[in-house]
């Protein structure tokens, strides 16, 4: 029994019609349903499939031609409508046209058939040729029809604005960009990879249905909002292939649009030296101040620090004395007032070449012991009394030469002993002065040494 079975499922499949598909465009189908052992038909023409019914129609016919070397006793069509229910036709007998080419003609008139099931898109249904024989009726899909309702009749594909915009998240709607709203009953979402290059975020189901639900992806021309990676204009449509501003990074346009100016950042200006390097001449007239690498022979003045000059007095770097500039003074001696205020005790002393004069430009250990009278002779007789005392020595050996040479002579005698006290007594007298002058400070308070 098991291997009878098995051999009755093999024949089965062997004796089973090889079915194949069709789109509505193609009217030849060589071998719809044959099989071994089972004859099928060979299709030459189709009318009535491929175009559009439009919704309201009372009737529609489907005339097939088909070759066959067998004329069934009934032919049939079956259509796979909206929920997978399927409709069937009436069972018709084939008129022979010639030996062994038959026609046959289906008259539609079931209403779920001509009808969509949607006010606002179009819907396609499948169309399968079925023949009445010993084992299976199927011979094969012979394409598909469309039906359209009228209200896509108002519908122009080249007017995308009234159908297509952005979808608003929190009402479900999308909103053209003319405004007007389609319920998410009646819109589909551009988010396919078809529509990836659409500048719209939704369309209604009866736009997208006339353009086999491709959404448009005309490129825009304009500017608009950048949004993420997004380039977004004012009414709601997108921009690809876009640039953007380089002051505000908001702002994005198409490549065709020129960005506003306000997108180019102002050149910045070179800036114009205020001062430059003086140039002197013999004759002051022919000065020339060269500002950068431009020289120029007027329209500057010449400032008080040395090689400056500039377009205004005003501008002229201010020079203090002991700055290492000329004409001026430190915190002492500056100059306020301008150069009307005549010199003063404070900038003479600044000036004092004993305190600025030294080495490294350091005042001098006896600046301020020179700066009186008394300090003066101290610091001289600092040098006196050595030179004195070589004076001293210097005489006395001369005296004592004359004494010595002058013993037979008396004139002699007394010149050397003149000189040598002459050269004691004013020695003497140089440490009674000073001595004197220390008496003189001690008794009267006063400050000479």
């Amino acid at each position: 029994m098991k291997k009878f079975l098995f051999v009755f499922f093999v024949l089965l499949m062997l004796i089973a019609p090889h079915f194949s598909t069709v789109n509505a465009e193609e009217y030849v189908i060589a071998g719809c349903g044959t099989a071994w052992l089972v004859s099928g038909v060979d299709i030459t023409n189709i009318t009535g499939l491929g175009t559009t019914i439009r919704s309201g129609t009372s009737s529609h016919q489907i005339s097939i031609t088909f070759d066959s070397s067998e004329n069934y006793s009934e032919y049939y069509l079956k259509i796979n409508s909206q929920g997978n229910s399927t409709i069937t036709t009436d069972r018709v007998s084939a008129n022979p046209i010639t030996a062994n080419r038959y026609s046959v003609t289906f008259i539609i008139n079931d209403e779920n058939a001509l009808r969509a099931f949607s006010t606002t898109q179009a819907r396609t249904f499948d169309v399968t040729f079925f023949a009445k024989r010993t084992y299976f009726d199927e011979l094969c899909s012979i394409g598909s029809y469309t039906v359209r309702p009228a209200e896509l009749d108002s519908i122009n594909v080249n007017t995308p604005d009234k159908y297509c915009g952005t979808y608003k998240g929190d009402t479900f709607e999308c909103r053209a960009v003319d405004g007007i709203l389609y319920p998410s009953a009646d819109h589909s979402l551009c988010d396919g990879s078809r529509n990836t290059n659409s500048q719209y975020e939704c369309c209604s189901k009866g736009f997208l249905s006339l353009t086999q639900n491709i959404c448009p992806s005309e490129p825009i021309s304009g500017c608009g909002k950048l949004e993420g990676t997004s380039c977004k204009t004012e009414v709601g449509t997108y921009i690809w292939n876009y640039k953007t501003c380089n002051t505000d990074a908001t702002i994005c346009c198409s490549q065709d649009v020129v960005l506003p100016s306000t997108c180019t950042p102002a050149p910045t200006p070179t800036p114009v030296p205020t001062c430059g390097r003086l140039v002197e001449d013999k004759n002051p007239e022919n000065n020339v101040c060269v500002f950068g690498t431009n020289p120029v022979t007027s329209g500057f003045v010449s400032c008080l620090k040395v090689g400056e000059c500039c377009r205004q007095a005003s501008q002229c770097t201010p020079v203090e004395n002991g700055g290492g500039e000329e004409g001026g003074g430190g915190d002492d001696g500056n100059l306020e007032g301008g150069l009307t205020q005549g010199p003063t005790v404070a900038q003479f002393d600044a000036l004092n070449p004993l305190k600025i004069g030294n080495k490294n430009n350091t005042a001098s250990p006896h600046a301020v012991r020179l700066s009186t009278p008394g300090g003066i002779v101290t610091r001289f007789l600092q040098f006196a009394f050595p030179i004195a005392g070589l004076i001293l020595f210097a005489m006395l050996s001369w005296a004592g030469f004359e004494i010595l040479t002058g013993a037979a002579n008396q004139k002699s005698l007394d010149a050397g002993k003149q000189r040598a006290t002459a050269a004691i007594v004013g020695y003497l007298l140089l440490f009674a002065s000073y001595w004197l002058m220390q008496i003189v400070e001690v008794v009267f308070g006063i400050s000479v040494l």
